[in-house]
């Protein structure tokens, strides 16, 4: 499907024009996405419709593993994005990851030990 569909699936948002594929935010259709969030998580959003968005957190690795119980091997299954630390600059920096992708990873483990 086009924009619309797409954003209403929740898909990746693409338009096919004479054989090639213009990328767009997943939500506003808008051509300007955020490249860093594409590249690490797969998701084509813009920076004004990731952010206040719940779809779109991001959660550092400690407390993913923390409240979801997740492995830093299955986190390994996921995008990350690395930031320098706000707390300890001298410290490694922090790993981020998308909230509603480490849920997915914890439900499809969850599952599979079941």
């Amino acid at each position: 499907g086009g924009v619309a569909q797409d954003a209403a699936d929740g898909k990746i948002g693409s338009d096919h024009i004479e054989g090639s594929i213009i990328k767009r935010c997943c939500k506003c259709g808008k051509r300007n996405f955020n490249k860093e969030w594409h590249a690490s998580f797969g998701v084509l959003v813009c920076n004004k419709c990731k952010y206040g968005n719940p779809q779109f957190d991001l959660i550092p690795k400690s407390k993913a593993k923390q409240l979801y119980l997740v492995t830093d091997g299955e986190l390994n299954c996921i995008g990350t994005i690395s930031k320098p630390n706000p707390y300890k600059p001298s410290w490694a920096p922090m790993k981020l990851y998308l909230k509603s992708q480490v849920v997915v990873v914890d439900v499809v483990v969850a599952v599979v030990v079941v």
